[in-house]
């Protein structure tokens, strides 16, 4: 499902598909250090015990800190590198 955001970075990247698409995960907002992320559980999100799989939850701090180097305009907060832009 494709969430509708008046930030329309948000719409961008819930519509790139790819892997946050193929695992669930919706952007639903951005800002300098914070974001917020969804994702409608559904049975293969659960591991073997019926529990949430960690690899999902590693999944969504990936898609989370992959934004902030965008919000920093392409530049590392630590390293000063261009990780989006050169």
């Amino acid at each position: 499902m494709i969430v509708v955001h008046a930030d329309q970075r948000n719409n961008q990247l819930n519509r790139a598909g790819g892997f946050n698409h193929c695992n669930g995960i919706v952007i639903l907002d951005w800002q300098d250090s914070l974001a917020s992320l969804k994702v409608d559980l559904t049975h293969d999100h659960l591991n073997p015990l019926g529990l949430v799989h960690g690899g999902l939850y590693a999944s969504m701090q990936g898609a989370f800190t992959g934004l902030f180097p965008m919000q920093m305009k392409g530049r590392c907060r630590f390293c000063e590198c261009g990780l989006i832009a050169p």
